[in-house]
């Protein structure tokens, strides 16, 4: 988020070589995790103590030292650093001396990253031969490219046309949503934004470079005729815009109008939490975060002052106890009992995710003395409650109540996790009321390609039950199976981003742009895709991901090694935990009753689902859901503790189907969603259920409600209402679930629906639910093609989004520049456009 709209950017150009990177791995009680790293000559790795007695980290095989590198764990010395050298390859092996006995040894695996570009000769417009560093399917566009092969560089005596002149060319990228910018650089510092590069020699002002922003002349009411640096679309929004074209400056001999206030000078400002000064006009300036302006002064003449402390970053509690971070002035922090960093944007600091837990002692009036991990607040709102402390467990030594009997459940709230995206996109944006949403996934398959589609929920008040009705979808073209391949898997955090994970549980599956072991975040705003995390995976592919919103952390079980892996906000593995046989490196899927799949957080644990056993074929082991506790930090602590054990499906059928997520509801109760696997990669249909489970004196007990998805009986052995496909999430008024044959073969124009349902939240069947297909496509069955399901809850209040794009913007901000002095962009409803209105509008500045 910046001060303002940024209408003109000139980011200065900086050459920078990527750093080396630096690997963590944790010294556990017996183990190192990861225990097999791949990394490159000149990375760093970093062991940390974590557990159990001191440990080394000692090279050699096992275990005999070789004198490579030798460090000592303990908990007064919780770190040791080693940098591969760089001539180093091949494999690394390390192990704990005092427990290499025991298995805790490792392995480093020197891997030299093979160049991605090699030597290009083409032949420029410009420069005649030039030679370019550049992958092979870049240099045969180009004319004449010849590519000489991988490891050839342009310095190379084979390489006969020139380098050409300091290697600099014209790089068009964004600098905000849809405003472009064109600067001179080097081309990998254009990489780094993300932009286009025209190649070395082409200048900003060649007319082959075609960057979208450019010179706008427009009547602003104050000042008359005056051009801003804008796209073609916003110069069409404002009073008599005139666009002259993309890459057209102000200060071109064809543009008549003057810039805004006539003045030019020195302009010191930040950009990614670094101070920069630039010569531009005293508008663009006020675009930057923490500026200053000197009007006709250079940046040689100038001593930029430090940032300033009228506005800054405010880290305060918002919904559901969520540590949140906006830009906004003092006292609107102080109101929201925040902590402020006065000239300091958001990007450039880190807030707490949220108030320590620890172990609360408290008198429950079934249980008697228990334990559970909260807040020291919540735990003085528990009768007799007694804090031990921020990231004390239940198990240890010094907490002496009790863990739960039976299962361990204690009957808490759920938190609502899920953000509501706000796509740009006008045929979201545009089309999308601000009610609920639902997300759901869907086979490769399935007609049109959509792998994942969002549904519009608004209106489902009004809507009638068991039957279609009419409501709106949307999917991005970037949710096809051509790209993401495979998905099941599904979440957002907290602003309304997607994540997806790559699966192998459909009929049909292919593999996406990121690989089996890919998880893939869907951008809040834009909808594109981009790889988020890759987990270690040969094929097996990944389960389910969760979004811990208490600890701002995911959780992803792969069905590869049998792991729940705990990732951060940004991807970065951060631990492992695994349930069954510690895994061997082999290929997966690992075996039936050693394969998590539903994850879900509650409560301080982190439940998840035991693949056990198939559809229609008893393993002799029931599908199983356990838990495990967590730590003051979100990691996993003590050992797992079996919750549920599936019943039958029926008294002529002893299995039952896995598990594929799991979800609490408002009051605590745990909700599961059966899919009717019958092997890995096979997936069959009615014969999965909807499962509520209550606490009662400490027991996970199956709930006397039920819950119908669909309502055919039709099929051999089947129940009705057990058409569940593995997806399901609750509110205070519906159980969400995805469903096959939600209506079946019945008269048109809604002969048959597939997609997901909306149960009451106190249990029924289909006939008092909301049914809603897939893609409104009532004529085609897509039996076996219905995946995962989210739903949020409706959009936040967004009083500073005075034209209704579910976002605060330029466009707003132009309201209330337009209505000054008079009613129009009347944010805070006292009558008039001031002030005000302008510090609501600024400090609210993003998606609502």
């Amino acid at each position: 988020m910046r001060y303002l709209p940024i209408l003109i950017i000139a980011l200065m150009s900086l050459s920078r070589t990527s750093p080396a990177a630096t690997h963590t791995v944790w010294a556990n009680s017996m183990s190192f995790s990861p225990e097999t790293i791949e990394v490159a000559p000149g990375d760093t790795i970093v062991w940390q103590y974590k557990s159990g007695y001191p440990h080394t980290v000692t090279s050699g095989i096992p275990c005999t030292a070789d004198g490579l590198f030798y460090g000592e764990l303990s908990g007064s010395n919780p770190t040791f650093a080693w940098e591969v050298p760089g001539d180093a390859v091949g494999e690394v092996p390390y192990f704990c001396e005092p427990h290499c006995s025991m298995g805790m040894t490792g392995m480093i695996k020197v891997v030299p990253a093979p160049p991605t570009t090699a030597a290009c000769c083409y032949d420029d417009e410009h420069l005649g031969w030039i030679c370019a560093e550049l992958a092979q399917e870049d240099c045969e566009t180009l004319p004449g490219g010849y590519w000489y092969g991988t490891g050839v560089t342009c310095t190379s005596p084979q390489v006969e046309c020139e380098l050409p002149p300091d290697g600099i060319g014209a790089c068009c990228y964004e600098v905000a949503e849809d405003i472009f910018h064109c600067r001179e650089m080097h081309e990998g510092n254009c990489e780094e934004l993300g932009g286009t590069w025209y190649g070395a020699g082409i200048s900003c002002s060649d007319p082959q470079v075609e960057c979208e922003t450019g010179a706008c002349c427009y009547n602003d009411q104050d000042l008359g005729l005056i051009c801003t640096f804008v796209t073609q679309a916003q110069c069409n929004s404002l009073p008599d815009g005139y666009w002259y074209g993309a890459g057209v400056t102000c200060n071109a001999p064809q543009v008549e109008c003057d810039l805004p206030g006539g003045t030019e000078g020195a302009c010191c400002y930040q950009w990614n939490c670094e101070s920069y000064c630039e010569f531009m006009s005293e508008t663009s300036c006020q675009n930057y975060w923490g500026s200053t302006f000197f009007a006709n002064e250079s940046c040689a003449e100038v001593s930029c002052p430090p940032a300033s402390d009228e506005f800054g970053a405010c880290c305060y509690e918002g919904a559901a106890g969520i540590v949140t971070c906006d830009e906004m002035i003092p006292w609107a922090c102080e109101d929201l009992g925040g902590i402020w960093h006065p000239g300091i944007p958001c990007e450039c600091i880190e807030c707490d995710s949220t108030e320590p837990v620890g172990a609360c002692c408290f008198d429950d009036a079934n249980l008697g003395w228990i334990c559970t991990q909260v807040t020291q607040a919540q735990c003085e709102d528990l009768t007799a409650g007694y804090w031990y402390g921020a990231g004390v467990p239940c198990t240890a030594p010094q907490v002496e109540c009790d863990l739960p009997g039976g299962g361990g459940c204690v009957p808490s709230p759920a938190y609502e996790c899920a953000g509501r995206p706000n796509y740009s996109d006008p045929d979201y944006s545009q089309v999308f009321s601000g009610g609920q949403i639902a997300v759901e996934t869907a086979a490769p398959n399935i007609l049109g390609d959509n792998v994942v589609m969002v549904f519009d929920l608004s209106d489902v008040d009004n809507a009638p039950l068991n039957s279609w009705f009419s409501l709106n979808r949307y999917s991005h073209s970037d949710w096809r199976s051509s790209v993401l391949g495979s998905i099941f898997g599904l979440t957002l955090d907290d602003n309304g981003n997607i994540y997806v994970t790559s699966t192998r549980s459909w009929n049909i599956d292919a593999v996406g742009f990121g690989g089996w072991g890919a998880i893939y975040r869907l951008d809040s705003v834009t909808g594109q895709a981009s790889i988020f995390a890759t987990l270690p995976n040969g094929g097996a592919s990944l389960g389910n991901i969760t979004w811990d919103c208490v600890n701002q952390m995911f959780f992803v079980s792969n069905m590869e090694d049998g792991r729940i892996y705990r990732l951060d906000a940004n991807g970065n593995i951060l631990s492992w935990f695994d349930h069954g046989v510690p895994w061997n490196g082999q290929a997966g899927p690992v075996a039936l009753g050693d394969r998590p799949w539903a994850v879900e957080a509650h409560g301080g644990r982190i439940y998840y689902s035991m693949w056990n056993e198939n559809y229609n074929g008893s393993s002799g082991l029931s599908n199983e859901i356990w838990s495990i506790e967590l730590d003051a930090m979100g990691d996993f602590v003590g050992g797992a503790q079996l919750e549920v054990t599936l019943p039958s499906f029926s008294a002529n059928h002893a299995w039952s189907c896995p598990v594929s997520d799991i979800r609490f509801s408002p009051s605590g109760t745990m909700f599961m969603a059966e899919r009717t696997m019958s092997s890995f990669e096979t997936v069959a249909a009615h014969y999965a259920r909807v499962l509520e489970y209550v606490c009662v004196d400490g027991d996970w007990v199956l709930s006397q409600n039920s819950y119908g998805v669909g309502g055919s009986t039709g099929f051999t052995g089947g129940i009705a209402g057990t058409n569940a496909t593995g997806g399901v999430d609750v509110d205070l008024d519906r159980v969400w679930a995805s469903g096959d044959a939600l209506a079946l073969n019945e008269p048109p124009p809604h002969s048959n629906i597939y997609g997901f349902t909306g149960i009451p939240a106190s249990g029924g069947t289909v006939n008092d639910s909301l049914i809603i297909d897939y893609q409104d496509n009532m004529t085609y069955q897509d039996k076996t093609m219905l995946g995962d399901l989210v739903v949020t809850s409706p959009a936040e209040d967004c009083p500073a989004d005075l034209n209704g794009d579910g976002v605060t913007n330029v466009d707003d901000l132009l309201v209330v520049i337009g209505g000054w002095g008079g009613t129009g962009g009347d944010v805070d409803g006292d009558g008039a456009t001031d002030i005000d209105d302008l510090l609501i509008l600024l400090a609210a500045f993003g998606p609502c």
